[in-house]
């Protein structure tokens, strides 16, 4: 992620502009969390930030709602 956008694993480059949503996905079992992803549908197809990968979930998190359009729906 930077401040023109984001590549996906595939090496797709997607520009926040295209983002149209965005949607948390987290996997439990019982009271334990699984997995933790924002799913991002744009232009291009979807791609997922996998939080539980990440070293600093929070500051991904913070990153990326500061760089989305306020178009964006959230869900």
């Amino acid at each position: 992620m930077d401040d023109g956008g984001f590549e996906t694993r595939g090496g797709k480059r997607i520009a926040w502009a295209e983002v149209r949503s965005v949607q948390r996905v987290q996997g439990k079992m019982g009271a334990a969390t699984l997995s933790d992803e924002l799913l991002l549908k744009t232009a291009k197809g979807r791609a997922s930030l996998p939080l539980w990968r990440a070293g600093n979930a929070q500051a991904a998190l913070d990153y990326l709602w500061r760089r989305l359009p306020a178009s964006v729906e959230h869900g």
